[in-house]
């Protein structure tokens, strides 16, 4: 199945920081314009990812060449109508934005979260299985080497990243966040 074909079932269509920063991400989003227009998928990326971008933009190392080249190419996506860039009232950066944001909206939309970060795929995970948390499971993926998604492999999630359980309800991932 090609990645336009997967991301279709989805209502939405999260990208982090760190995706973003992955080498080949702009390959990523080539793949799904090259795709049949029917099947394109919206990505959405939070407008505190742009302002994270933002922090690195000016160094002179690989990150930054990064942030450089998907700064020059997200509009030009955004104009094709393949990603999004959701702006939020409150303009400063919260790295709980999702579990306040996106989180409720489990009820009504299937939502992916690609992220190559494993502590929050876990906290994902965890938020999925907390009998609190009612709604449509959230697909965690990350990007692979080659540009393609990829499930995580669960047995190498470090368990020293989080305290969160698999019982844990969503104002505790909020308050893992904030601390």
């Amino acid at each position: 199945m090609c990645t336009s074909e997967y991301l279709s079932r989805f209502d939405t269509v999260l990208v982090d920081t760190c995706t973003v920063l992955h080498d080949k991400f702009i390959g990523f989003l080539e793949s799904i314009e090259d795709s049949d227009p029917i099947l394109t998928p919206k990505l959405i990326i939070p407008q505190c990812v742009l302002m994270e971008l933002g922090k690195f933009e000016n160094e002179e190392s690989p990150r930054g060449e990064q942030t450089r080249s998907v700064q020059n190419a997200l509009p030009i996506y955004q104009q094709k109508g393949i990603l999004t860039i959701l702006d939020h009232p409150q303009k400063t950066f919260r790295p709980d934005e999702f579990f306040l944001s996106y989180a409720p909206h489990r009820q009504n939309e299937r939502i992916l979260f690609i992220t190559q970060d494993y502590a929050l795929c876990r906290d994902l995970v965890g938020m999925n299985r907390s009998a609190s948390c009612y709604g449509y499971p959230v697909c965690v993926k990350r990007l692979s080497f080659f540009g393609t998604l990829q499930d995580f492999d669960m047995t190498r999630i470090p368990k020293a990243y989080t305290k969160l359980s698999d019982r844990t309800n969503a104002k505790a991932v909020f308050e893992q966040l904030i601390n």
